[in-house]
């Protein structure tokens, strides 16, 4: 029993060490890269909310359709906290000597979820136990602290993202269209003034292009009309 439990402790470890190395991919590192739990978490997401917005009618499917970037991004917020959770419920398992019933389990999992949100409910059996909570509670005061930098991030490359887009469609009209553009601008007399928008469009595309590589869930957050899409809105000035 004591080799199982070893094995069973091990897992543990290993698992929160990959969804650890997977949140910080996902928050920390400026690039894109593969982060298999944060990307299988919004797809299923993704997928979830398509199924269903192609029973819908046109309205309601683009209003399920906005849904996906919010909610994907929660589903990979509460897929990291899920799963470290299940992972130091291992961990105390093996450590901490709870019983090798469908009981002891409960408590490991009880315990393990008290230590990662701080509550202190739950205490541990052994002094092994009792190190195994001090580091969930280090892991979960982490994962707090990445979640109150990434959601301004993203939510802030999101808004000046649509900031110039909601410009254009003062100036051209939804949806901008090119001709729009040129003849908006001709009627107004600013015709010679169009370096204005280019120079402020290249800003744009490069702002676009580096949070949107760094952070790929921005592209399924879609503007707050169809009518005023970013994609139509950079393939106008385009």
């Amino acid at each position: 029993m004591t080799i199982a439990r070893w094995i069973v402790g091990l897992l543990g470890a290993v698992s929160v060490l990959v969804v650890l190395s997977s949140a910080m991919r996902t928050v920390m590192l400026p690039r894109s890269v593969p982060a298999r739990i944060a990307r299988a978490a919004f797809l299923t997401t993704r997928g979830v909310l398509r199924a269903a917005a192609l029973r819908s009618s046109s309205r309601r499917r683009e209003e399920l359709l906005s849904l996906q970037g919010p909610i994907g991004l929660l589903a990979q917020l509460a897929s990291w906290v899920i799963l470290v959770a299940v992972g130091f419920a291992a961990i105390l398992w093996a450590a901490d000597g709870r019983p090798a019933s469908l009981a002891g389990v409960g408590d490991a999992l009880r315990e393990s979820g008290s230590s990662l949100t701080t509550l202190g409910l739950v205490h541990p059996y052994r002094p092994g136990g009792e190190v195994v909570v001090f580091v969930e509670a280090a892991v979960g005061v982490a994962l707090v602290a990445l979640v109150i930098t990434y959601l301004p991030t993203i939510y802030g490359a999101f808004s000046r993202r649509e900031a110039l887009v909601r410009k254009l469609s003062v100036r051209v009209g939804s949806p901008p269209t090119p001709t729009g553009l040129l003849s908006e601008s001709w009627r107004l007399g600013r015709f010679d003034l169009l370096e204005e928008v280019w120079n402020s469009w290249e800003d744009w595309f490069i702002d676009v292009g580096e949070t949107h590589t760094s952070f790929p869930q921005l592209s399924f957050f879609r503007s707050a009309r169809a009518s005023m899409s970013w994609v139509t809105a950079a393939g106008a000035v385009l």
